[in-house]
This record gives structure tokens, C-alpha cells and sequence, in this order.
């Protein structure tokens, strides 16, 4: 089952021994993220969201970029979307697909809840990276005639990230099932209504909303 294949790699990365290179290209990655998640946190959605989940806000252990305690799946949509709303995030070419935004916002956030390190941390957006943009490159170019592909593939990625940011095992694989059963493929009417009810009030791309909502879960 190739499910059980990515699951597996997953779990061996977390203990695997990280080459320099990768490593700095990985923090390279964070990086730029931050360089589109700070001027996103400051406009629409990520403003508006802010008001819609202010019940998850000033309370848990994870932090949205400028700084302001939120829950963990909360910090992973806020931040999500904030670092596509100026669509300058990291893009790859062959899998015509964002992966800082899911993958670096649901590795930060669980990193964070959880008390991981920082290498924990990096290792999560390696595997999420890995992951991600390899299913990209297996579904395109047609996938894009009707998905947005960050919106889809952005599951696996921030599913490996989350996963590997929290140690997950054995249950690993039926998270990763939950997630592209639930997630990936589910139409954008389903999605959190609190979420497209403010894309919608603001006249908003839902595109932009989608890596959060992806990292969220």
C-alpha cells in the first residue's frame, strides 16, 4: 500500500541522520515563510479569522507571527493563510503547488504545542516537504484542471508534518487516511464555516484560505 510506504518513511526520518545541506535548506524554507507569513498577518483573512476564532486566542502553547498565544490548530489555520494572503510563498514548479504555507504552519504550530525541539521541528518540514511535493509531482499537471493543488496535496503535507512534529508511530498511517479521506477531497462547501463565512463577507480568493485550512486539519 503506498499509504503505508510515505507512513513508513515518515517514521524513519525521525530518528535518520540529516545531511548539512538539508538541513539548511529546510531553515532556508522557514525562513522565506516568515518572509510571506508577517506581511499576511496584518490584512485579510488572517485579520478576520482572528476575530472569528477569538474564543482559541490568548490562551495555548502556540503562537501566531506576531506573537499572540493561540490553540494549536488554530495557529496552524491563522498562520496558514496568513502566509498565502500576499502570494509569495515558496512554490514548486513541478508540482505547481505552495508547501511552505501548509507544512511549515502545521509543523510550527504542533512543534509549539508540544514542547519539540528545534530539530524535531526541521525534520517535520523535511518530511513534509518530501512528501508533499512528491504526490504533487505524481498527480500533475492535470490535477490543477480542477483542484487548486495546494488545497489538496497540502494535506499529505501538513498530515507528514504534524505527524512527525509529534513523534506519531503507529498511528501514523490511519492520521495520514484521515486526512486525505477527510480533507483532501472534501468539497470547499464542507469546509469550517466560520472560515469561508468571513472569505465570503470579504470578497476574498477562498484559494488563500485553503493552506490553513489544510494545516489545521
Amino acid at each position: 500500500m503506498l499509504l503505508q510506504q510515505i507512513a513508513d518513511y515518515a517514521i524513519k526520518e525521525q530518528t535518520a541522520k540529516l545531511p548539512p545541506e538539508v538541513i539548511h535548506h529546510a531553515k532556508r524554507a522557514v525562513i522565506d515563510w516568515y518572509a510571506a507569513l508577517l506581511p499576511g498577518s496584518i490584512v485579510a483573512p488572517a485579520t478576520l479569522l482572528e476575530q472569528a476564532f477569538a474564543d482559541d486566542l490568548d490562551r495555548g502553547k502556540a503562537r501566531l507571527a506576531r506573537g499572540r498565544r493561540a490553540t494549536i490548530r488554530t495557529a496552524a489555520l491563522i498562520n496558514g493563510a496568513a502566509s498565502h494572503s500576499v502570494e509569495f510563498d515558496d512554490i514548486h514548479r513541478d508540482s505547481g503547488y505552495h508547501p511552505g504555507s501548509p507544512t511549515i504552519s502545521a509543523a510550527l504550530a504542533v512543534a509549539q504545542g508540544t514542547g519539540a525541539t528545534g530539530e524535531q521541528f526541521l525534520r517535520a518540514v523535511i518530511v513534509g516537504y518530501e512528501t508533499s511535493t512528491r504526490i504533487g509531482e505524481a498527480v500533475m499537471p492535470s490535477h490543477y484542471n480542477f483542484w487548486h493543488t495546494t488545497g489538496t496535496v497540502g494535506s499529505f503535507g501538513a498530515a507528514a508534518s504534524a505527524a512527525t512534529a509529534n513523534l506519531l508511530r503507529h498511528s501514523l498511517t490511519e492520521n495520514w487516511s484521515n486526512f486525505s479521506m477527510g480533507s483532501c477531497d472534501t468539497p470547499i462547501t464542507v469546509a469550517p464555516a466560520a472560515v469561508y463565512w468571513s472569505i465570503a463577507s470579504a470578497k476574498l480568493c477562498a484559494s488563500i484560505v485553503q493552506p490553513g485550512v489544510k494545516a489545521a486539519g
